[in-house]
């Protein structure tokens, strides 16, 4: 029991230095040393791409602001789609808001626009929370 508490702590502490727990925008230069771990990015990362004029991408903005502090677990960050034109080729990104996740560096799931979250504008922030560790497990959505 001592052991895991041990491991979980030394995990927090990890996290904590690679800013787990904060939400912040990067800009396209810094994609991959915060989503390719042999750069010192982390396991996962969420990545929200968005566009500022667009009203549903500043809700999922919010939305994901409350989150990351609750989901230690995982790197919250986003990225001006205006801004990151590499990325958005790249990674397909073509609806907003796309919230791209990654696990071990490899973009494992996505959610875009609001359909897997009710088609609603006031989807409760338990279920996107559900919804992106889902989405990083690989486990199947019920």
């Amino acid at each position: 029991r001592m052991y895991a508490i041990k491991k979980q702590q030394e995990k927090q502490i990890e996290w904590l230095s690679k800013q787990h727990g904060s939400y912040r925008e990067i800009k396209q230069d810094d994609f991959f040393n915060i989503v390719v771990r042999d750069k010192g990015g982390s396991e996962d990362v969420v990545v929200h791409f968005y566009h500022a004029d667009f009203e549903r991408c500043k809700i999922m903005d919010s939305k994901l602001q409350d989150l990351a502090p609750m989901h230690m677990a995982a790197k919250y960050v986003k990225v001006d789609v205006q801004k990151a034109p590499f990325l958005v080729d790249k990674l397909k990104v073509t609806m907003l808001p796309c919230v791209v996740l990654f696990h071990n560096d490899v973009a494992v799931d996505r959610i875009v626009g609001f359909d897997d979250l009710g088609n609603v504008d006031d989807f409760p922030l338990e279920l996107l929370r559900e919804r992106i560790e889902v989405g990083l497990s690989g486990e199947e959505l019920q």
